[in-house]
């Protein structure tokens, strides 16, 4: 299935080839012509055929053995300290309240922010993963999209939205619903690949963001944009790094240089240092804190 799409903020059909299709992106790489979105476009694979057989490995812990990724099973620890970190920087700004997670996967993010006193809620599209949230974390997952959920207006106190956005086709709807549910004071946390970053000229075709379910690629100035036009003011930036097991290092080292990968980890293994905690900051994932801006004047792209 080939579906053409046009540029998702200003909806110009003319855009710039950027990077040829390769297997780990769902179509050409475009750059919109009037605004600058880089875009995927014509999409060339079925998403939703893609997201039914994606390789996944049924965990021992859980009793019904739903289909969820070992691999971040095992990362549980790192991925932890990376949201710990993630919280601070929330609760800077919100120290209490009833906390959304869009797209919330296997729920990690709420445990720890619930453990940090916040209200959590979640909602994730993914039935396994939702049912990992719920059945062995305990937390109150809706297996759905944000839009089906269908929650009253201003319910809400904060959303996250942490590596979602990229994968949506229309951005401005899905940050328009988020507006809709947020309180007027609330804060929206949207965290993405940063397309202009050194890293990813550095890398070129082996960036680590150019995966087969990422349908737009944001810079600064392109998110800043789709913001304001979902209703948006923004009142900090972030660029993290995360957390990560050397051991899990060394296998997304795999994608840029296979040899010193397997190397790496011939060495590593030996050493008995798998478990080492490293922490990786390229400056190619950018987080921003936005509030609702109702001056609406201001919200037309």
């Amino acid at each position: 299935m080939i579906k053409q799409v046009s540029c998702s903020y200003c909806g110009a059909e003319e855009s710039i080839l950027l990077v040829s299709k390769k297997t780990t992106i769902a179509g050409p790489i475009v750059q919109c012509k009037k605004c600058g979105l880089v875009y995927v476009s014509p999409i060339e694979v079925d998403l939703e055929e893609f997201y039914r057989t994606k390789e996944v490995i049924p965990p021992r812990s859980h009793k019904d053995g739903p289909n969820v990724n070992i691999r971040y099973l095992v990362e549980r620890e790192w991925k932890n300290k990376s949201f710990k970190k993630r919280l601070e920087k929330i609760y800077g700004l919100r120290k209490t309240g009833v906390l959304l997670d869009v797209g919330c996967h296997l729920g990690f993010f709420l445990d720890v922010a619930a453990n940090q006193g916040f209200q959590v809620q979640g909602v994730e599209p993914n039935p396994f993963n939702a049912a990992y949230a719920r059945d062995e974390l305990g937390l109150q997952v809706e297996t759905a999209t944000l839009e089906e959920c269908e929650f009253p207006n201003s319910c809400f106190d904060i959303v996250t939205l942490y590596h979602v956005l990229e994968h949506i086709e229309n951005p401005i709807r899905l940050l328009q619903e988020i507006k809709r549910v947020l309180r007027d004071d609330g804060l929206l946390v949207v965290e993405v690949p940063r397309f202009n970053s050194a890293s990813r000229r550095l890398f070129r075709s082996r960036w680590r963001s150019y995966q087969i379910d990422h349908l737009t690629y944001f810079t600064d100035s392109t998110l800043q944009a789709m913001l304001q036009a979902g209703g948006f003011q923004v009142v900090m930036v972030d660029y993290p790094g995360r957390y990560m097991s050397l051991n899990y290092f060394i296998s997304r080292l795999e994608r840029i240089h296979g040899f010193t990968s397997r190397l790496a980890k011939a060495v590593v293994e030996r050493l008995h240092m798998e478990n080492l905690t490293i922490y990786l900051n390229l400056r190619d994932i950018m987080t921003y804190y936005v509030v609702p801006n109702n001056d609406k004047e201001k919200l037309n792209p």
